[in-house]
């Protein structure tokens, strides 16, 4: 027999049992089921701009927090490029960031746009202006979430650009160091 104050603690702790197990294993069924594209994995396949040598696959820790990026050389503008068909239910996730040593050199920041050609129109689907010099807030990772659901099952472009200044159109390419972090289509 079973005390009527050990009855509730047992009830609460198989209560919160049912809700780890149910919890781990929706977890694991949407692991299984998530597709993910990697972009770093398909990054030969991406057209770039100015040139390949531009692009350079590496892993970079901002704030305490490690992702495997694509890091650009410091140019007036880049551009990487992919083709690819949309899945159902499918996001962009990326994060974006500055390598360190923008940190602490002069140099005027680093627009980032993403945006997606369909057809011959391109529409945005972020834009944000990084300066960590000026600012340290920027000092870290930037995650981004964009759904792509208006693209589902159609072929598209997949645009990562960099420009320098506030304005994306600035000279100055001193210790602009732009990152691309786990860039991946995922399903959700």
């Amino acid at each position: 027999m079973i005390a009527h104050g050990s009855r509730g603690s047992l009830v609460r702790r198989l209560s919160f049992a049912a809700l780890l197990v149910a919890w781990s294993v929706g977890g694991a069924a949407c692991r299984r089921s998530g597709e993910r594209i990697d972009l770093i994995e398909r990054l030969n396949e991406a057209q770039k701009v100015p040139d390949a040598a531009s692009f350079v696959i590496e892993d970079h820790t901002l704030a305490g927090e490690t992702h495997r990026a694509i890091a650009v050389v410091p140019v007036l503008a880049s551009r990487l490029t992919w083709r690819l068909t949309v899945p159902k239910r499918a996001w962009l996730w990326v994060s974006i960031g500055m390598q360190v040593e923008a940190w602490n050199n002069e140099g005027d920041g680093v627009r980032f746009t993403a945006g997606v050609n369909d057809g011959g129109t391109f529409v945005q689907l972020f834009e944000q202006y990084l300066h960590p010099y000026a600012m340290a807030g920027d000092r870290k990772w930037f995650p981004i979430r964009v759904s792509l659901a208006k693209y589902e099952g159609r072929e598209i472009e997949l645009v990562f650009a960099t420009g320098t200044g506030a304005d994306g159109a600035g000279q100055d390419r001193r210790h602009d160091l732009p990152l691309w972090g786990i860039p991946e289509i995922v399903v959700r």
